[in-house]
């Protein structure tokens, strides 16, 4: 039997291979349009990547210099801090060092008020005895002089006495604040609360309802002040001087910074008669107080 295919046969089979052959050419068409969504996909994949790798570099410098940026304020917050210890140590220091002292040298000058009360009652109870013995003498005299002898050794005697007495007298006032209650300070406006005598008896020259003290000699002085501040703010006094023709200056100035604190301030100076000394403020106060060891005192160290 004849095997080979007809004309019909080997048509069909071209067919058949041609469909085929486009069949698998349409296939291949599709896998490579399949390949170049996914290839990019995946370049778009990359390129995402790479965006999101420069966001993360941008992102770690910002926090990085953000960092570094709060670590240089900490550390000068730090140095600050340190320093700001140190100067409140410092100034610690500095007032209890002032305070010691501030106290030293009023307890020098309080032995040195209380010697001169000490001297001047010895001078006047040797004065009164000499004063006695003298009256004894001028009764012994008039039973045996005339009464003009005995007048004129009487006036003698009242002179000597008088020189004697001038001579021993010491000018001067030492006052303190005691029992203070709260009171309001205006500025430029004269203190009055030195109300209590120390020691001395008060100079008839110092007017405690006033506060002037009003000088009775040419001659240097001895001006201090020593202020207890009972309040929480800073207090500054200041001793003035007015001259006879009005000019007011200022002599010298106390200054507490803290609570509890207390200031001393003390200089010689010299001043004419009828000069004028007092006290003021150069700002209001509200709510002041201060302490038993608030002092204001001065003494005639030499007349001029």
């Amino acid at each position: 039997m004849d095997e080979t295919p007809t004309f019909s046969q080997f048509n069909q089979y071209l067919s058949n291979e041609s469909s085929r052959c486009l069949q698998t050419c349409l296939d291949i068409a599709a896998g490579h349009s399949r390949f170049d969504e996914v290839r990019a996909d995946i370049s778009t994949m990359k390129l995402s990547q790479k965006t999101s790798e420069e966001n993360f570099s941008v992102l770690s410098e910002k926090f990085e210099h953000l960092a570094q940026s709060l670590s240089k304020k900490i550390k000068y917050l730090e140095r600050e801090n340190r320093n700001q210890e140190q100067l409140i140590q410092e100034l610690a220091r500095k007032q209890t060092f002032t305070e010691t002292e501030n106290s030293l040298k009023f307890d020098d000058y309080q032995r040195e008020l209380m010697a001169a009360s000490d001297f001047i009652k010895v001078e006047t109870e040797y004065l009164s005895e000499k004063v006695d013995k003298c009256e004894e003498r001028n009764e012994a005299i008039l039973g045996t002089q005339t009464f003009q002898n005995v007048e004129k050794k009487v006036s003698d005697l009242e002179e000597k006495i008088l020189r004697f007495d001038s001579s021993t007298s010491t000018e001067a006032f030492c006052l303190q604040v005691k029992g203070m209650k709260k009171t309001d300070l205006k500025r430029d406006t004269t203190l009055q609360l030195f109300n209590h005598v120390v020691n001395l008896s008060l100079s008839p020259h110092f007017n405690k309802e006033t506060g002037v003290y009003r000088v009775p000699h040419d001659g240097i002085y001895l001006v201090c002040l020593m202020v207890e501040n009972l309040t929480s703010k800073r207090v500054q006094l200041h001793v003035y001087r007015k001259t006879k023709c009005g000019q007011e200056t200022p002599l010298l100035f106390s200054q507490s910074y803290v609570k509890k604190c207390t200031s001393y301030s003390g200089v010689p100076v010299h001043m004419q008669k009828d000069d004028e000394m007092y006290i003021k403020s150069t700002e209001d106060y509200t709510g002041l107080k201060l302490g038993n060891n608030s002092f204001f005192w001065c003494v005639l160290i030499k007349k001029t």
